[in-house]
């Protein structure tokens, strides 16, 4: 079926917003049972400094943003997990089975800190999967990432692992 002449199309689009000289503000033109002023949360206005593009300049600088004593990785279980959820300087979060220490990141976080801190010390995969999916949190984190989350009986003294097996 060929799309319907302009002025059928026209005829599908309400102007909202118009003042009394029946301007609109903006372009003023939405579907039917649309509207410009759609209730959104708040955004947050980052600070100067903080874009995305800043957070991978940072990543990229060579400073440690792992906050560790030494370069390798660790085996976190949830109760050490759950101590790292004091911002702005020790935030811990599990995703996708990585644990980050995103302390560095919580001022580039378009969505604010108190939503990052929404899955400070804890597993945030659930939330971060359903708000962010499309999210490589792999690339994004990649100097963050401090270990792998484990279970507390993994960490028992009875489930040693050979040398091979340890993180790294």
């Amino acid at each position: 079926m060929p799309p319907p002449p302009a002025a059928a199309r026209a005829q599908n689009l309400a102007v909202v917003g118009a003042g009394a000289s029946g301007v609109a503000a903006r372009n003023g033109l939405t579907l039917p049972g649309r509207s410009n002023n759609k209730s959104r949360k708040s955004r947050v206005v980052l600070e100067p400094g903080h874009s995305p593009l800043d957070w991978a300049r940072l990543q990229k600088s060579g400073l440690d943003l792992r906050g560790l004593q030494h370069p390798h990785f660790l085996k976190v279980p949830p109760s050490m997990l759950a101590e790292h959820k004091t911002a702005p300087d020790d935030v811990w979060m599990a995703l996708n089975g990585k644990v980050y220490n995103v302390s560095a990141y919580i001022p580039f976080h378009p969505g604010g800190e108190k939503e990052l801190m929404r899955a400070a010390g804890k597993d945030g995969t659930t939330l971060f999967n359903k708000t962010h999916h499309w999210v490589n949190i792999d690339n994004m984190l990649e100097e963050c990432l401090i270990g792998i989350l484990v279970s507390e009986e993994e960490l028992l003294p009875g489930n040693a692992e050979s040398e091979l097996e340890q993180v790294d």
